[in-house]
């Protein structure tokens, strides 16, 4: 989410401070390639991760390739996205399927 969190100010304020917003892409990329290694539900190893029992991290991963596309229009995290959100799918019963 946070790398989602940074793609998304990179993009709104890319007229403003191309380079703040080229800042805040790179830190999105690192920290979404690190999510993308360390993959596992975060609520196993915090404390508090019975208040929130999450069942999938596959949402936060195509939410983060979502934005990070829209930083960057390469359009392999396009394809991460859809991946992910087909596999959130597939292991959250409550999500819609449809991708759009």
């Amino acid at each position: 989410m946070t790398s989602a969190a940074l793609a998304a100010a990179a993009t709104a304020i890319q007229d403003e401070s191309a380079q703040v917003a080229e800042l805040y892409l790179q830190k999105a990329l690192r920290l979404y390639q690190m999510a993308q290694r360390s993959k596992g539900l975060y609520a196993r190893w915090i404390p508090s991760g019975s208040l929130y029992p999450s069942t999938s991290f596959y949402d936060d991963l195509a939410y983060a390739a979502t934005w990070i596309y829209a930083a960057t229009l390469d359009e392999n995290y396009l394809n991460d996205a859809l991946t992910f959100y087909e596999q959130s799918v597939q292991t959250e019963p409550h999500s819609n399927p449809n991708p759009y």
